[in-house]
């Protein structure tokens, strides 16, 4: 239901939320590049991404992978690890989620990565 009223509110008022920091907001790579230096590293972050998906913070983890996963400092492989725990995360929260909608969006999508390793 929450999605639905934030369509609708969206599509009567139009994109900007009223936040002023969404006005001229930092490109994914620029944020994701901040917030792993302010993590302290790769190491760091990829840390408190499993530390986050070991607690079952589902939600938690699906927010920090956001932030973090369009850094430059990743290695290939670690972009792969990011991508794996993405899909393993919506996978869980699809477990949990009882609006069949939101529950085909996060398989959905977690399926639309996977297929992207074949």
């Amino acid at each position: 239901m929450e999605n639905a009223t934030r369509a609708i509110y969206s599509g009567l008022v139009g994109w900007f939320d009223g936040q002023p920091k969404n006005l001229h907001p930092l490109s994914n790579q620029e944020r994701s590049d901040r917030m792993v230096r302010v993590f302290g590293g790769v190491d760091p972050t990829m840390a408190a991404l499993k530390k986050a998906y070991n607690q079952q913070q589902w939600q938690w983890t699906l927010e920090l992978l956001a932030d973090v996963q369009y850094a430059q400092a990743w290695s290939q492989a670690q972009k792969e690890e990011l991508k794996r725990l993405e899909i393993d995360t919506l996978r869980q929260i699809a477990k949990h989620e009882s609006n069949p909608v939101n529950r085909n969006w996060y398989l959905g999508w977690s399926n639309r990565l996977e297929s992207s390793f074949k």
